[in-house]
């Protein structure tokens, strides 16, 4: 398996390059390999069986220690349903087959349709709902139901048999006639709802997210159990098993091996099942684009991450960027999985063109709040490139019981004065560490090794170092 990869220096990599029937099997193989104890990474379990008679061997930094840190109030703004006698019917079971309407929870897409939609949304959502054949519309045209269609796919995960487009429309008069095609058989239908609900309790710590949680603290674990037990695949092989359900929530939530679509969706429904608005959005990867790609080639190149509203704002949050890479392995780029946690627009259009979703975001919803960003809530982020901001944030990691420093800086000008410091001259970093070190416990602590992280987009840097008291 080492074999099949091949090393890029400038990413530190690992790339599959089989294709095939021996490429099948490869990936097959890459699957079984996939396991949390080494974090789904192939070569950290390789080395981890077989020591370093594999031909190959890499020093692992060791997976930073997952803190959630402070934890919020809850507010009144955070309740997805305005009557919370409702609550109760938020799981998947509220959308079994055979009954006769949905309940009425704030739907990001839907909220965002002009008025005179709202029907069509409505009449398709509880169609595909009840799985019926065929949907009759009023009053609209094609394209108008068409965007109804797709607002209804992006906000509801539970359809995961529905690919959200017609199979034919016919009109009829004033009315049209949408056929609906489904890529489930009835039976199988049932058999999976009833495992997305019994595997859904394993993401929802209801002991961490009882009644009382705020809805950040609340997202904060259940995106940190995605972080822990998914895995992410590019569902491109029509051979692999996995690969039929890599962008719904039955490769999420019960496979567990998803697309980033799959990862929207299943912290989508996650939320929604604890009352949070969430929808999904999507958007062509910025150093990907092509202005004379195929239809194929920008669907390939399609990034899907979540909109959230956390009290009274939104926030973006993408679970896949958040999780360890399953078919690129990064082998030295361990990270705390809250980057991505909360970040604003300006973050996410670095890396993102938001130019993939039903029809345009309304400005009404652009995310430039940052109170519930994961660095902001803990008080990580710096403002300076200096000792004070510095110790600030050893404080926090010697009060959290953690081996590292994590930063996140405030502008790209901060970040480039701090990558230079964390680059060349380190240990002004990490002696506000040690001082503070001393001021708690009363001993001198030694650093003997240290790994280095950052992101650009979201402006993040840890410094990850094993130590030992003198």
């Amino acid at each position: 398996a080492a074999g099949a990869y091949k090393i890029s220096e400038d990413h530190r990599q690992f790339y599959s390059t089989l294709s095939g029937p021996i490429g099948s099997e490869y990936q097959r193989l890459i699957g079984e390999m996939k396991r949390p104890e080494t974090h789904n990474n192939v070569l950290q379990y390789l080395q981890a069986k077989f020591g370093r008679d594999v031909g190959f061997a890499f020093e692992f930094p060791p997976q930073p220690e997952i803190v959630f840190g402070r934890v919020r109030e809850a507010s009144d703004t955070d309740s997805l349903f305005e009557d919370d006698s409702l609550a109760e019917d938020t799981s998947i079971e509220a959308y079994s087959e055979g009954e006769a309407h949905l309940e009425e929870p704030t739907y990001f897409w839907k909220e965002n349709l002009p008025y005179e939609l709202f029907d069509a949304y409505d009449q398709i959502a509880t169609a595909v709902q009840n799985a019926a054949d065929s949907v009759l519309l009023e009053g609209v045209g094609e394209a108008d139901a068409e965007k109804a269609a797709q607002a209804v796919y992006f906000d509801h995960p539970e359809f995961f048999y529905w690919n959200g487009k017609f199979n034919s429309v016919v009109r009829d008069g004033e009315k049209l006639v949408a056929d609906l095609e489904y890529t489930f058989r009835a039976t199988e239908r049932v058999r999976l709802k009833s495992a997305i609900q019994n595997k859904m309790q394993e993401f929802l710590p209801l002991d961490e997210i009882n009644n009382g949680a705020s809805a950040y603290d609340i997202a904060l674990r259940i995106h940190s159990k995605i972080a822990e037990k998914l895995c992410v695949t590019d569902g491109e092989d029509a051979s692999d098993s996995f690969a039929r359900n890599a962008g719904n929530v039955v490769g999420g939530i019960v496979e567990k091996r998803a697309n980033s679509q799959g990862y929207a969706k299943t912290l989508q429904l996650l939320l929604q099942s604890r009352k949070i608005e969430c929808g999904i959005v999507a958007g062509q990867i910025a150093n990907k684009i092509s202005e004379n790609a195929d239809a194929a080639t920008v669907e390939k190149n399609t990034h899907y991450w979540n909109v959230v509203k956390l009290e009274g704002d939104y926030y973006f949050i993408d679970p896949t960027k958040d999780d360890t890479p399953g078919t690129v392995l990064e082998i030295s780029a361990p990270t705390l999985n809250f980057d991505y946690f909360c970040i604003t627009s300006q973050e996410v259009e670095k890396t993102c063109r938001l130019d993939r979703n039903p029809f345009a975001l309304p400005l009404l919803h652009e995310c430039n709040q940052t109170a519930c960003n994961y660095y902001v809530q803990n008080g990580l982020r710096i403002h300076a490139d200096n000792r004070a901001e510095y110790r600030r944030a050893a404080d926090w990691s010697i009060d959290q019981g953690v081996n590292y420093i994590a930063l996140k800086c405030d502008s790209d000008a901060l970040m480039n004065a701090v990558l230079e410091t964390v680059m060349n001259r380190q240990d002004d970093i990490l002696n506000e560490y040690i001082e503070s070190y001393k001021a708690k416990f009363g001993k001198k602590c030694l650093i003997d090794q240290v790994w280095k992280v950052y992101r650009r987009d979201t402006r993040t840097v840890l410094l990850l170092f094993q130590s030992h008291e003198k």
